[in-house]
């Protein structure tokens, strides 16, 4: 055993020249096509029923939220008019809303998790079984570099790939629905504002609605353009901590062989190696998140303050009462988080492509071709034969066996050996 650490499990994904994933507008589609037959295979009743239940859930949950804008402008109306029978009123139907919001919220979180459970197991059991199919398992370690750890996009990506599209395509949808329900109320108790420009008299109707639209937009290009680096820093960093981990339980396997050789010091060397390329892909993708997050923290700040200072001048000149002026900020507050969803996710969302990004490889290799060659065309497999089984089963024979490094240096050559039953053999070697 060379106790230097075996070659590098594979390394980074490799990325178009200008630095991003390759294929960037198609991973999605390709995607779909590797998970959606979850909804077509024989699972399909179960994936389409809790598929039902969590867009149903989630719509009650739309529902409560408006009820509870309408809660909030009487509320406040009571407020102002210092009405107690109609704040008490008020309170308790508050407490009846809260009371059915959590038990909806509770239950949708629940059948979502065991939408993104089922859906798990069954593109593990899926990319599991294609792994091991004829040797392929073994085959892949003789495809190239581009194949890194197979164990960590089976155990890892495939959780984050089908945990987080479920959260993403409900996330879309409840913000749709949202955005659909809540802009019709912006528009309505937002009325519209008059003014004077160079003489003449202009009026915009619902202009809380367009003034939604206008700091969602300007957002959401700023974050897309500011934050795009972040899927190819995710990627490489999602690779070398793959690696590292891969080169702890190589450890672990030989550590008979390290002891007797006395190899500590050259593995320990080989562990700091790959540790430091975790912290420099660490520390890549920490900038391109900081920088992302001044943009944000920024946005979100003014946010506060925006959807009141604009609906304040109707509200000034006593067009709309303080309950109204409260709807409309929290409708406008459902609308912006409508708005932002991409802008609040974008992190997460490049987190889940880099992971997306690593199962399309593999799959793509699982389906490249059932038999690993090398650049000769030979093919790299075991194959194991019945001929003569019977008078041969007692022994293990070896004939013109070779074994090479993954570099292609040659350790055996034309190796001829007969072994049988019960006897003890040691092999050495450098």
């Amino acid at each position: 055993m060379n106790s230097g650490g075996a070659d590098r499990p594979g390394g980074v994904n490799q990325d178009a020249p200008d630095g991003s994933p390759q294929e960037p507008g198609g991973f999605l589609r390709r995607f779909i096509a590797l998970a959606a037959p979850y909804f077509t295979s024989e699972e399909r009743w179960t994936a389409w029923l809790l598929t039902g239940g969590v867009i149903g859930l989630t719509l009650l949950q739309i529902a409560f939220a408006v009820r509870l804008n309408i809660w909030n402008r009487d509320f406040f109306n009571a407020l102002e008019w210092r009405d107690w029978d109609a704040f008490l009123y008020q309170m308790g139907l508050f407490a009846l809303l809260c009371a059915a919001t959590m038990g909806v919220a509770v239950y949708q979180t629940y059948v979502k998790q065991l939408l993104q459970l089922r859906w798990r197991k069954w593109l593990n059991a899926k990319l599991v079984d294609q792994w091991l199919a004829g040797g392929l398992h073994y085959q892949l370690t003789f495809i190239g570099s581009s194949i890194d750890n197979p164990d960590q996009r089976i155990s890892e990506n495939v959780k984050h790939a089908t945990e987080q599209a479920v959260e993403f395509s409900l996330g879309f949808f409840e913000k749709a629905v949202t955005l659909v329900s809540f802009i019709s109320i912006l528009w309505t108790v937002s009325g519209a504002l008059e003014f004077t420009l160079m003489g003449h008299s202009l009026e915009i109707p619902g202009y809380m609605v367009f003034a939604a639209l206008l700091y969602a937009g300007i957002g959401s290009a700023l974050t897309y353009f500011v934050g795009k680096p972040i899927v190819s820093a995710n990627m490489r960093q999602n690779a070398t901590e793959a690696d590292y981990r891969f080169s702890l339980v190589r450890l672990r396997e030989n550590s008979e062989a390290v002891a007797m050789i006395r190899g500590e010091r050259d593995e320990n060397r080989t562990l700091a190696r790959y540790f430091g390329d975790v912290v420099a892909s660490t520390m890549g993708l920490m900038r391109a998140q900081r920088r992302l997050m001044w943009l944000t923290s920024f946005y979100a700040s003014v946010g506060i303050v925006y959807p009141t200072l604009v609906a304040s001048p109707r509200f000034f000149a006593g067009a709309i009462t303080l309950g109204v002026l409260m709807q409309i900020t929290a409708a406008f507050g459902q609308v912006q988080t409508a708005l932002n969803y991409f802008v609040d996710n974008y992190p997460r969302i490049a987190e889940w492509r880099s992971h997306v990004e690593r199962l399309l490889e593999f799959e793509d290799a699982l389906n490249s071709s059932g038999e690993a060659t090398h650049d000769s065309g030979e093919v790299t497999t075991i194959v194991l034969s019945d001929c003569a089984a019977e008078e041969r089963e007692e022994e293990l024979d070896f004939e013109n066996l070779q074994l090479t490094t993954s570099e292609g240096n040659i350790v055996i050559e034309d190796a001829n050996s007969r072994v049988a039953k019960g006897e003890r053999v040691l092999l050495t070697g450098p």
